[in-house]
């Protein structure tokens, strides 16, 4: 066996060498097509899958209101994550509303908060003067139920909620008393959800 390699290593004539190279790449060659067409034929995958189609449901839910104080509110009305055309009237440092809702994912893709739009609030009053005090003064901050503030970049898993609050006040504390009733408006907030 030694001297059929040896030969075949340190064949003289090119020729031989060079026909005995391209015979075993072709046999190789031929070798490896069988075994690819044998197993190609052989291979069974069994399974099924189920695609679930994506689904995008945010809106808002379960609105309700609460005053401190002397404070007069009318409810919002509310379309998808938007609440628009309420007012909150104050006629004491300390009176405000704060406004309650349940921002509902009921599809089956996560959201990420990407906005918060708050409209600037006008204040209206027999004195534009203390309307101008109250509206410089004005506390009007979007919270979640743990009273922490509500921050662009939040996760909302699919099928939950997260209860919101939206509160407007006039601060008890470094404030005048109000001669006349003040009334806020332009309190439209606009919650932009993105999928995740």
């Amino acid at each position: 066996k030694i001297d059929f390699f040896h030969n075949l290593l340190y064949m003289n004539n090119g020729k031989k060498r060079n026909s005995f190279i391209i015979a075993v790449l072709l046999l190789l060659l031929i070798g490896l097509t069988v075994g690819y067409a044998v197993l190609s034929q052989t291979l069974t995958i069994n399974g099924t899958t189920h695609i679930e189609k994506a689904t995008w449901d945010i809106h808002f839910e379960d609105l309700s209101a609460s005053s401190v104080g002397t404070a007069q509110y009318t409810l919002p009305k509310f379309s998808h994550t938007i609440l628009t055309n309420y007012t909150v009237s104050v006629d004491n440092p300390g009176d405000g509303a704060t406004f309650q809702f349940k921002v509902v994912n009921d599809g089956n893709l996560p959201a990420r908060l990407s906005s918060i739009i708050k409209s600037i609030p006008r204040c209206s009053g027999t004195s534009s003067r203390e309307a101008e005090e109250v509206c410089n003064q004005l506390v009007y901050t979007i919270l979640k139920e743990d009273g922490t503030e509500l921050k662009e970049g939040e996760l909302l898993s699919p099928y939950s909620s997260q209860l919101v609050k939206v509160k407007v006040s006039y601060p008890d504390e470094g404030t005048k008393s109000l001669k006349n009733t003040i009334q806020v408006q332009n309190l439209d907030v606009d919650l932009l959800y993105r999928e995740n």
